[in-house]
């Protein structure tokens, strides 16, 4: 493993395709991954819930996400964090405007006290 990664604005990590989504994996340790998001208008992304801590911020667009049923709208700027254990997903509201996130996910071995 890397003690530092650098990338500069436009530099790409690992790309995977998710449906209509593209996950631009920046950095991945043992402790977290930090990842920007890209959604089309309309898209969504399959509910998921596991072990560790989230971070979402909102760079463009605007994106809603469903944890256990309640629904949080963020905007640009915005941020929610929560534990990834709860029942979770995200979508694009938009009809017209791809949304863009930053991603952090926090590893259970992280949070360990």
């Amino acid at each position: 493993m890397e003690d530092i990664i650098y990338r500069r604005k436009g530099e790409k990590g690992k790309i995977i395709k998710m449906g209509d989504s593209i996950i631009n994996v920046l950095v991945k340790s043992k402790a977290l991954e930090g990842i920007i998001v890209e959604m089309e208008p309309g898209s969504e992304m399959r509910a998921s819930a596991h072990s560790g801590e989230e971070i979402r911020i909102v760079l463009e667009g605007e994106i809603e996400v469903d944890i256990r049923g309640d629904k949080y709208i963020l905007k640009a700027g915005d941020m929610l964090w929560f534990s990834s254990i709860l029942p979770h997903k995200v979508r694009n509201p938009s009809k017209d405007k791809k949304a863009v996130y930053f991603l952090v996910n926090v590893h259970p071995s992280a949070t360990a006290e």
